[in-house]
Formats: structure tokens, C-alpha cells, sequence
């Protein structure tokens, strides 16, 4: 019996589209956003504060860098998977490079939060 693979939450075919899925919400927060600087330039300290004073814009900017950085650690894991053969080496600097992205997730949603100073 084949065993199907395609919901396996991270085989290569998901992690694959989690890659497309989270470059689509990448690109279109980067043109919603450029297109939202655009219409209020020139812009000051103010504007730029009166733009992320949205709650909404604050969970989809919090929702971008976490997307960010689990595009990010997918193609980490495919980098050290394919460059570094010592699986010891690769399994420990995975940790290390998933521990930095939690904790730069914590410090980012701290800042939008008013949390952080």
C-alpha cells in the first residue's frame, strides 16, 4: 500500500507549499504597505505612527515577520539538509537557528504590543 505523504505536516510537498503560502502573504502585506506610505507622503513620525496604530495593522504586520520567519527556517532546514552531511551539526544549528527565530518573534510582537523598552 503507498503511504500518501501530502498532509504530512512537514514533508516535501507541504513544506513546499507553506514556502508559496507564505511568500503570497509576504508580497501582498509589502504592496499593501507600499501602497499605503504612497497615499499618505509626505511622511512624518506621526503618519507613520497614526499607520501601525491600527490594531489590524499591527496582527497583520505581527502575522507577516512570524509567516517571515517560518519561510525562513523551511529553507534553512533545506540549506543545511543539502550542504551539511554531519548530522549532529545539522540538527544543532536547526535548534540554534529556530531559537533565534522564536525569539526575535517574541521581541517583535513585544514591540507592537508597547511591551518592550
Amino acid at each position: 500500500m503507498v503511504k500518501n505523504n501530502f498532509f504530512n505536516i512537514f514533508g516535501g510537498m507541504t513544506q513546499w507549499l507553506y514556502q508559496r503560502f507564505t511568500a503570497v502573504y509576504m508580497l501582498l502585506y509589502l504592496f499593501f504597505m507600499v501602497i499605503t506610505i504612497l497615499n499618505k507622503s509626505p511622511i512624518n513620525f506621526h503618519m507613520w505612527t497614526n499607520i501601525f496604530d491600527s490594531t489590524y495593522i499591527q496582527l497583520a504586520t505581527i502575522l507577516f515577520f512570524l509567516l517571515m520567519f517560518f519561510h525562513s527556517w523551511i529553507g534553512m532546514l533545506h540549506i543545511t539538509s543539502d550542504y551539511i552531511k554531519n548530522k549532529i551539526i545539522r540538527i544543532f544549528l536547526n535548534q540554534i537557528f529556530a531559537l533565534m527565530s522564536i525569539i526575535q518573534v517574541i521581541i517583535i510582537c513585544m514591540l507592537f504590543m508597547g511591551n518592550f523598552r
